[in-house]
């Protein structure tokens, strides 16, 4: 039995409360899921391209801003447009596809975590994973993350039973999870079966590799993404040219998104809380142990590897956003509720329950003393954080009580709920300032004002594809001088601008003064937080002699 493998006790059952965890843990995700509008820029894109597919009946390939829109395989674009269609054009409808599939990984954790841990060990495992920054915020956009991540972990946890059980049908799971993975976000997707392969070569378990199916499983996971790219390439032949940017250029670091090789430290340590308090654990930095799970195919090392292997590559890949840290929550969460479950059968409070609290109360603390001073209005949502450290202390008081001890655990979780709870209540009220409706409200009514019809708005240097959703007609993008005059040429007469207010006063004031001077601001709204929007539209020239 491996070290893991342990912690499983005769007759240990779910029970009524780890029922109820899992349960909340699996509905947390869906909490004011569709209460906010759209976030741009990925949202709105993801929203643009899958309502193409509606507007079209072209499934094969969405479209955006009128050109086919190739830099990911279609799965995540064929969920949303499916949902759209049974539910509507709304936000809800356009995220349920990322919440299910979180949902879904929630429970793909806890049956890992029942399989080596025991029945308790998985519900803490589904609860830190639920319960993680990035899986919540990630479950909640419509966009791959979400999608790739619920393969991802199926692939992981059909490896692990393949492995210890030599059936084909975990093998099985595995090839299909990646297959889906493929379509997803494609190559990418192989990176859980590259961990479970050497985590396997790295086991003295006889056959251990061989039960993965390599050589039937490989080719019948790339069957599918194969099959679409064929029947892409034939009627978009540059697709080839698209992928190459979204693959090499990003590994290469010349693509988007540039970051520092420490950037996902941060990422994680925040993204992946509480799950990562276990890193207090001195279990954790026992070397001698890790070289021992890896020796014995235990489910431990398996995580280790799906942490620590995915964490150095994309590390080492110059194109890095947050996002990339998700599938790495999972095994975290089982790593932590190894510990956390050893720690059930102990008189003193783990290592993690203990750092958590800490860490949260200097948190909260933080967190009230800065909306005090600048948010006033959401001092009761900061207020909420202090929940988590004052159930982390009533565990601390009643851990020497044997029985006590799971009960302790869940009031933890209640407490982390009620901050979520309290952060989407924030969240709703919040997104007004800065919601693409209010925005295109504003664009209009300026433009009405200002006698200017709809099919003779603009942006100007940059694009919002929320915008554009909301308003439900392309709205064109003009980038300089010539590009006006062009736009004014073929509808024949003035626009009006949307524009970014840094890019006005500052870019083109200096580069085309003469047709700057042309335009007045007649509104202003609200891009994100920090980003100001002006609205401008044509002066007569009349106008401006008599003035």
């Amino acid at each position: 039995m491996t070290a893991a493998g342990s912690a499983r006790r005769p007759g240990d059952r779910l029970g009524i409360a780890g029922a109820a965890a899992l349960i909340a843990s699996v509905l947390l995700v869906w909490l004011d899921l569709g209460d906010h509008a759209l976030y741009s820029p990925d949202e709105g894109r993801y929203a643009l391209a899958s309502a193409s597919m509606l507007d079209r009946g072209d499934w094969a390939a969405p479209e955006y801003r009128g050109r086919a829109h190739l830099t990911k395989p279609p799965l995540a674009y064929w969920l949303q447009a499916a949902s759209m269609s049974l539910f509507g054009r709304s936000e809800w409808a356009l995220r349920a596809p990322s919440a299910l599939a979180s949902s879904l990984t929630v429970l793909v954790v806890f049956a890992a975590g029942r399989a080596s841990l025991g029945a308790r060990g998985g519900v803490i495992a589904a609860a830190l994973t639920a319960l993680a920054p990035l899986s919540f915020v990630m479950g909640r956009l419509a966009t791959t993350d979400s999608l790739l991540n619920l393969w991802w972990q199926g692939a992981l946890l059909g490896g692990l039973l393949a492995v210890r059980s030599g059936r084909r049908r975990w093998a099985a799971l595995m090839w299909t999870a990646a297959a889906l993975g493929l379509l997803t976000k494609g190559p990418v997707a192989l990176t859980p079966v590259g961990v479970t392969l050497a985590w396997a070569l790295l086991a003295r378990a006889r056959g251990a590799v061989r039960r993965l199916g390599l050589w039937w499983g490989l080719p019948a996971a790339m069957a599918p993404l194969a099959g679409w790219v064929v029947a892409v390439w034939r009627t978009h032949p540059e697709a080839f040219e698209i992928w190459r940017h979204e693959i090499l250029d990003r590994a290469a670091g010349t693509g988007d998104h540039t970051e520092p090789i420490w950037f996902y430290l941060p990422v994680l340590l925040v993204g992946a809380f509480p799950a990562v308090a276990a890193l207090w654990s001195p279990a954790m930095w026992r070397l001698g142990r890790w070289r021992d799970g890896l020796a014995r195919a235990a489910p431990t090392a398996l995580w280790a590897l799906a942490v620590a292997g995915p964490f150095v590559m994309f590390s080492l890949i110059g194109g890095k956003l947050p996002s990339y840290m998700l599938p790495l929550v999972g095994p975290m969460a089982l790593i932590a509720s190894a510990t956390l479950t050893r720690g059930l059968d102990s008189s003193r409070p783990p290592a993690a329950l203990v750092a958590q609290t800490v860490i949260m109360a200097i948190v909260a603390a933080g967190a009230i003393a800065a909306t005090a001073l600048r948010a006033e209005r959401f001092i009761l949502d900061a207020a909420a954080l202090a929940l988590v450290p004052i159930a982390g202390a009533a565990a601390w008081l009643v851990w020497r009580r044997a029985p006590r001890r799971p009960v302790a655990l869940v009031g933890v979780l209640a407490a982390w709920l009620a901050v979520y709870v309290a952060g989407t209540d924030a969240e709703d009220r919040l997104r007004p300032r800065t919601d693409p409706r209010v925005l295109l409200r504003v664009i209009e009514d300026a433009a009405e004002r200002a006698g200017v019809p709809e099919e003779r708005i603009a942006f100007f240097a940059f694009y919002e594809p929320s915008v554009v959703f909301y308003a439900g007609r392309e709205i064109p993008v003009v980038a300089d001088a010539d590009g006006i005059a062009s736009l004014e040429s073929r509808l024949g007469g003035p626009v009006a601008l949307i524009a970014d207010r840094r890019t006005w006063e500052g870019w083109f004031r200096e580069t085309a003064p003469l047709t700057a001077q042309r335009f007045r601001v007649i509104a202003e709204g609200r891009r994100w937080v920090s980003r100001d929007v002006v609205i401008l539209t044509d002066t007569p020239e009349e106008q401006d002699d008599a003035g």
